[in-house]
């Protein structure tokens, strides 16, 4: 017997349904876990936001995608690193990311796309001009030679 979607097997002492599994080489990601956000986007300053996705593994290694579904900004594009730094915004403008992850040699998705997340950039001043400008990081060790 043949219902939506549904098949009903009947057995000498059971009634066993299961649903209609898609076929091989179907691509469905309904009901699978989506990637999480490590770091949801956030804006320090009025230029860039910042994300980060979770770390995952993978046999062919893991590449990362972040897209920006609103606000026209570039997609980081496949690579290998879980974060990602959108540059050249505009100050007081929304944006909404979402992160993607899969294979990096097979191209096979890990996780469904994550949840989206919209956030404005802060309003442009004179702090923007110092963290662009004239901070340098420098890198420093911890617990490792004291010279």
């Amino acid at each position: 017997m043949h219902h939506s979607g549904w098949r009903l097997v009947l057995c000498s002492a059971c009634l066993v349904a299961w649903r209609a599994l898609p076929a091989v080489g179907e691509a469905t990601f309904e009901g699978a876990d989506p990637l999480r956000w490590a770091r949801p986007p956030h804006a320090r300053v009025s230029h860039a936001i910042t994300m980060a996705a979770e770390k995952l593994s993978a046999p062919g290694g893991v590449a990362y995608c972040f897209r920006c579904t609103s606000g026209g900004v570039s997609d980081s594009g496949w690579q290998a690193e879980p974060e990602y730094l959108a540059t050249g915004l505009q100050p007081e403008t929304e944006y909404t990311f979402v992160a993607e992850a899969r294979d990096g040699a097979s191209g096979e998705m890990l996780r469904a796309t994550s949840e989206p997340v919209s956030i404005t950039t802060r309003k442009a001043d004179e702090f923007d001009a110092i963290m662009a400008d004239e901070i340098e990081l420098i890198p420093v060790m911890v617990g490792g030679p004291k010279d």
